[in-house]
């Protein structure tokens, strides 16, 4: 099961230096999402993580930014949905290509995206009021009906639950939340990770 992370919304200091601690810890998708950042403020911040990494970074915005950095793709929302074909283009063979769901019939429906997010699968963390969408028994049809492709559950996903998810059989799981409302991002990244590893398949 694996494990992305999505960036917090709001730039803060030294967030270059703990997203490159999460890749050093064995992160593979850093999901890098700021909505209300103009390009400069974006590009600042990518500049100062190691061009190593970049691969393993997804971007939301501005997807001018692919064919100047080698990213490792680009997320889309419901806001961009209908640029899709647009954005689709400037994706090379190396990059991934994925999209925000809050429905199962959406990812039945779509085919074009390497993976998929879907949410809210529990409470969320970071936002308050926002609560899960799905029960069990919907959860289990919608991912045995769309058994080919990768499905990584949002909202809410913590080291209690995160146990729960890989039973039911999510491809991965995307942290928000939980990494940066904690006092120890890393801790909490690290934490996550081995309560994924005692799952017993």
């Amino acid at each position: 099961m694996e494990l992305a992370v999505i960036t917090s919304s709001e730039f803060f200091e030294n967030e270059n230096e703990i997203i490159i601690q999460l890749f050093e810890h064995g992160l593979l998708r850093l999901h890098l999402r700021k909505p209300d950042a103009d390009l400069a403020a974006v590009e600042i911040l990518l500049q100062q993580i190691p061009t190593a990494f970049h691969a393993k970074i997804i971007l939301h915005q501005y997807p001018e930014m692919l064919d100047e950095y080698n990213v490792g793709g680009f997320h889309i929302n419901r806001h961009q949905f209908e640029n899709r074909k647009t954005i689709q283009q400037k994706i090379k063979t190396t990059q991934s290509f994925s999209i925000s769901t809050h429905t199962f019939e959406e990812i039945k429906i779509h085919q074009e995206f390497d993976y998929y997010f879907i949410s809210p699968i529990f409470d969320s963390i970071s936002k308050h009021g926002y609560h899960a969408a799905f029960d069990k028994h919907e959860i289990e049809m919608g991912l045995k009906e769309n058994k080919h492709k990768k499905i990584f559950a949002l909202g809410g996903v913590n080291a209690v639950n995160i146990a729960a998810l890989k039973k039911m059989g999510f491809n991965g799981a995307a942290l928000l939340g939980t990494i940066w409302e904690s006092h120890h991002p890393i801790k909490s990244f690290i934490n996550i990770q081995q309560k994924i590893n005692e799952v017993v398949e």
